[in-house]
């Protein structure tokens, strides 16, 4: 696994370790967490020079860094189709209720409710020093992003993923109640955006690793389908805890999890880069219709291959990513404009050229199965 894999919020990274190399303990992605966020917020906003920030906001600003994952649960991303909790929401929950967290966040000198409003956007909140640490802690050049990054590339072995943090971090500053960057340092943030997509294309999204994300979300789905297990027996979950959960469920699609911690994946049998405009890529893109999809592709070949399980039949589309920079820059005489208006590059079709690059619609079998006997299986 690589550097997140010991943290509940990294979908990608427990089924990475099929192709990349042990990671580093949770204790790395929390440090990361604190120390980036410490070093973004001080030198470029002093106290002193912005008096609608308080030291309880900025306290708990730091708590909110430290904890905005506290509610992922696994493969909450990859579940995003159901109505599940967002693990903001979670997150929130667990901080507001009465126990050694929410004392532990007082004793910090951080306001509970504060961090709460700071992690979960959905939470409603005129409050300017609020709004800040929310665009601080979420956006294209947020801490989390700036540390991951950096440490999923090195951990992985390979040299994508690297960019200039620390010279983001010293180009930051607060214009209009809201974090600006430097116009100088543009080039760096076109840097976070090449090193997202790279990542994307060589780790997060490797055939091998969306193989076996779909294969455990396929297992998830079909649990939850037949009533095995419920939304709520998720949340809470780390990685551990998980993997016991899956022992314990009778449903035969849970043997998909096991193939994946033994490193069997399902094989792409057929794959085409996504085409929104074809009609079966658009209504595989829903839940509804990709499970369809899928039975309608099992019915086909099932006659063939009598012991091929329906579970064992994997159409995978990845969710829509943006290449879109919305953090305002600060140009040399003081005012304020959008990234887009002074960067050619990652603005208007460019950025969505980036995206569609990387989504390929996959349909996955088993290696006993060959799916290009069959003609065009994703039809």
């Amino acid at each position: 696994m690589c550097s997140r894999s010991w943290d509940a919020s990294g979908n990608w990274a427990r089924s990475a370790w099929s192709i990349h190399p042990p990671s580093t303990p949770a204790w790395n992605i929390r440090w990361g967490s604190i120390t980036c966020p410490t070093r973004s917020f001080f030198p470029c906003c002093p106290v002193r020079k912005h008096p609608f920030f308080t030291w309880e906001g900025i306290h708990s600003f730091l708590v909110a860094a430290l904890l905005h994952d506290i509610g992922h649960f696994p493969y909450a991303h990859s579940l995003k189709e159901l109505a599940l909790k967002q693990h903001e929401e979670l997150a929130a929950d667990l901080i507001l209720s009465p126990g050694p967290l929410n004392d532990a966040v007082r004793n910090a000198g951080a306001d509970p409710a504060s961090v709460a409003d700071i992690i979960d956007t959905d939470r409603k909140t005129d409050d300017t020093e609020i709004r800040f640490f929310r665009s601080l802690l979420s956006g294209t050049l947020d801490p989390d992003k700036l540390d991951y990054l950096n440490r999923d590339a090195f951990f992985c072995g390979i040299p994508y993923g690297f960019q200039d943090a620390p010279y983001i971090i010293r180009s930051l500053s607060q214009a209009e109640g809201k974090p600006a960057l430097a116009e100088r340092a543009i080039t760096s943030v076109e840097h976070v955006l090449f090193a997202k997509y790279l990542m994307y294309r060589t780790v997060y999204w490797h055939k091998d690793v969306r193989s076996a994300t779909a294969m455990i979300k396929e297992a998830l789905l079909s649990a939850l389908r037949d009533g095995d297990i419920k939304e709520e027996d998720l949340y809470g979950l780390d990685d551990p805890s998980f993997y016991r959960l899956a022992q314990t469920v009778r449903n035969p699609a849970f043997a998909l999890i096991a193939s994946v911690r033994s490193g069997a994946l399902l094989s792409v049998a057929q794959e085409r880069p996504f085409d929104e405009t074809n009609p079966f890529d658009r209504n595989a893109s829903s839940l509804a219709g990709r499970m369809h999809a899928e039975d309608s592709v099992f019915a086909r070949l099932s006659p063939h291959y009598p012991n091929l399980h329906r579970w064992e039949v994997v159409i995978d589309i990845p969710e829509p990513i943006t290449f879109d920079a919305t953090m305002p820059i600060l140009r040399d005489d003081g005012s304020l404009t959008d990234f887009s208006s002074v960067d050619r590059l990652f603005s208007g079709d460019i950025g969505k050229t980036f995206s569609s690059c990387l989504r390929f619609t996959r349909l996955y079998l088993p290696p006993t199965v060959d799916g290009n006997r069959w003609g065009n299986l994703l039809q």
